[in-house]
């Protein structure tokens, strides 16, 4: 008899990167004890924000604008550099366009200017305080670091939460490096993953009437609870219900004003990469390259649209699928800030953790999320981008006989390089 694990993955779901970078990490040897090899496996699987999906194909060069004020004004102008000149019912006010656009870039250049001078406040003392890592005694319960890392740990991410969601999603993926930075840091970094700060719910219920188009959401919702059920770094997500489905629902909503700032923050990265990448010895390092994926990244999250298709794609992958389901997709909304999808309930998956591979369900969590990790890099060619525990919800349901399927998958996991115990 065994005891049905299902994984469910939830948001936030990222939308598709061509860039075979993640294969880099799925096919690495993940290391640790126990649930941290679990956590490799499930979180490795669709089972480890609200991730996103890579198509495994060609990757293609996705371009740094030639200037910070450059792209400034570009991006102001709502087009390409090459766009051009307005027709139509805008020939006439050509010059005015221009002028407005113009504008509208030297805004932007301020407001750029300012965030960097605000970023420098913000990781100055980070990096001033950072010779205290070797000092204090060492703590061997907390992997041999001293009490100075581990405060240092503890500035650098409340920094990066003050940053913003730039940074929190940067911090985000240095939490799953565990082969670039320690342990500690990587724990310390991890409860960013949904324990942002959250927007008030007025403006949230604001957002959601002007994407539905009504005065009020009592149109679209019986019930609507104003307390996030988690805040991420780009957005926060509530449980309401439908009104004439009476079906639960979880609605996720941009945070205000996260369009603008993310926008600058990458502007700052690129123009920091171009310098960066000035300086001998650094051009192999392809800075550039990588602040324009992470770039794209970013800001394609800022269309929720495309996380509806995306999770649609995934709940189509694995419906005749067992132990792993993706939400259901609710009422359409044509709002690149509003998603509405099933809502799951379960465990998260970080409860499951740390068991020192002694845990009564780390067997079934980790060969559910092999599978499932399997399934989308080999047969489906569309991969889980953001894979870590606070995506993941594990739905326990009572004992039942496993099919020859279930125990096929089990004990594929037992003969597995991600199985230390064997």
């Amino acid at each position: 008899m065994l005891c049905r694990a299902r994984l469910v993955v939830r948001q936030p779901l990222r939308p598709a990167a061509r860039r075979v970078y993640c294969t880099r990490w799925a096919g690495r040897r993940l290391a640790g004890s126990g649930t941290a090899r679990l956590a490799a496996a499930a979180v490795a699987a669709a089972a480890v924000a609200g991730g996103g999906a890579v198509w495994l194909s060609r990757s293609q060069h996705i371009p740094v604008g030639s200037s910070l004020i450059e792209s400034v004004v570009g991006d102001a102008g709502g087009g390409q550099a090459g766009d051009s000149e307005p027709g139509g019912a805008h020939a006439d006010h050509s010059l005015v366009w221009r002028v407005g656009r113009v504008l509208g870039g030297m805004w932007e250049v301020v407001m750029t200017v300012l965030r960097g001078g605000r970023l420098l406040v913000c990781f100055v003392p980070v990096v001033l305080a950072y010779p205290t890592v070797w000092f204090g005694a060492r703590d061997a319960l907390r992997g041999g670091e001293t009490a100075g890392a581990l405060l240092w740990y503890r500035l650098l991410r409340a920094q990066m939460t003050r940053a913003g969601p730039t940074f929190v999603k940067l911090a985000q993926w240095a939490a799953s490096r565990t082969d670039l930075f320690s342990a500690q840091l990587c724990l310390e970094l991890g409860q960013l993953h949904d324990s942002n700060r959250a927007h008030p719910a007025q403006a949230s219920r604001a957002a959601i009437a002007e994407a539905f188009g009504v005065a009020s959401i009592d149109e679209v919702f019986e019930s609507f609870d104003d307390t996030p059920l988690g805040a991420g770094a780009v957005a926060q997500v509530h449980r309401a219900r439908l009104a004439r489905e009476h079906q639960d629902v979880a609605v996720k909503v941009l945070h205000p004003g996260v369009e603008s700032q993310i926008n600058r923050d990458l502007r700052l990265m690129a123009w920091g990469a171009r310098v960066l990448n000035m300086l001998p010895g650094m051009q192999w390092l392809s800075i550039p390259e990588e602040v324009a994926v992470f770039s794209d990244m970013m800001r394609a999250q800022l269309d929720l649209r495309v996380e509806a298709r995306n999770a649609a794609l995934f709940a189509a992958n694995f419906a005749g699928r067992s132990g792993v389901a993706f939400p259901r997709m609710g009422p359409a909304v044509d709002s690149p800030r509003v998603l509405v999808e099933g809502f799951c309930d379960g465990v998260p998956l970080r409860a499951f953790l740390d068991t020192n591979g002694v845990g009564p369900f780390d067997r079934a969590l980790g060969a559910r999320g092999l599978d499932a990790f399997l399934q989308m890099l080999i047969y489906d060619n569309f991969v889980h981008a953001d894979l870590h525990p606070g995506n993941i919800l594990v739905a326990l349901s009572p004992p039942f006989v496993g099919t020859p399927l279930d125990r096929f998958v089990e004990d594929f996991y037992d003969m597995s390089p991600f199985n230390r115990e064997q």
